[in-house]
């Protein structure tokens, strides 16, 4: 992928930077100041929604989208403080699909722009599977449980207009467990 070495860096999660190893390629430009070339852009592409991050990952290929998913839930409960408890709800967790689903579409168009564009990494990407990580940056024990449901929720939603055996991963994890999932030594 020597086309996309100005893309690679380390992931970052919030403010804080992953260990060295952990290493991905920027989607949308990188995080904060927009340190990093904008992938979007240089597939031809105007700044559609997509993840922050992909990596081949275990045979396949992982989607990364960095969020302060409870917060935004949070606030999305507080702006629509008029709604009853049950159809705000269902608001909260539709906006969540909602925005997810352009996420991985949208990462999808760029990296089949990317693919047509170059056919080294046509030759990379062609016929693997997809996994697509939600990382959360602050996660507690109640919400670690919480994001299992919604990583569930969001893997049929997903797999009802992608292939079951294209999208073959969904998780919602913290940023400790990504790092820990991404280290060469837990992954050879």
């Amino acid at each position: 992928m020597n086309n996309l070495d100005q893309f690679n860096g380390v992931i970052k999660v919030g403010e804080n930077q992953l260990s060295d190893e952990c290493k991905a390629y920027y989607m949308d430009g990188g995080k904060g100041a927009r340190d990093k070339p904008d992938l979007r852009k240089y597939v031809g592409l105007g700044s559609c929604q997509c993840c922050d991050y992909f990596l081949l990952h275990d045979e396949s290929l992982l989607l990364i989208e960095e969020t302060m998913l409870f917060e935004r839930e949070k606030n999305l409960k507080e702006q629509y403080y008029y709604l009853n408890d049950e159809d705000k709800e269902e608001f909260v967790m539709e906006k969540f699909f909602n925005r997810n689903h352009l996420k991985v579409y949208g990462s999808l168009l760029v990296l089949y722009r990317l693919a047509a564009k170059y056919t080294s990494t046509k030759e990379l990407i062609d016929n693997r599977k997809y996994r697509f990580w939600l990382v959360a940056s602050e996660m507690d024990t109640e919400q670690m449980r919480a994001s299992d449901n919604l990583a569930h929720g969001l893997q049929e939603r997903l797999q009802s207009t992608l292939k079951s055996e294209l999208l073959i991963d969904v998780k919602i994890l913290p940023a400790r467990e990504l790092e820990n999932m991404l280290k060469p030594e837990t992954h050879p």
